[in-house]
């Protein structure tokens, strides 16, 4: 599992003015969300106290939006940068295929 992360991204108007942990927090959310195939979206229950206090920073900064359900966040702009889950598991669904389909071919000799 891959995630974007832009080389600009700690020179961004967004970003120059948060803490260490909110930039790091972001980043962790974005492996978060495409390890878990959330197309972005961070419950609440995976964020610490501490995190949670961060997040609001995140909101402020407009990098996280605060999710309808009023149960975690959304990263802002997530699926423009990242891979769905749609898209992911159509990937997985496509190797596996083509490794079974390895796995049947007639064994060639040297």
């Amino acid at each position: 599992m891959w995630i974007r992360l832009d080389g600009d991204f700690p020179d961004h108007p967004k970003v120059i003015g948060l803490t260490d942990a909110a930039k790091w927090l972001y980043v962790w959310a974005l492996c978060y969300a495409g390890r878990h195939l959330t197309d972005g979206y961070i419950p609440d229950a995976a964020l610490t106290t501490g995190q949670r206090r961060t997040a609001t920073r995140l909101a402020a900064a407009h990098l996280w939006i605060r999710h309808p359900d009023d149960n975690g966040w959304l990263i802002h702009s997530y699926l423009d940068y990242q891979q769905s889950r749609t898209e992911v598991e159509e990937l997985r669904r496509k190797r596996a295929e083509a490794g079974a389909k390895g796995g049947r071919a007639p064994k060639q000799k040297p």
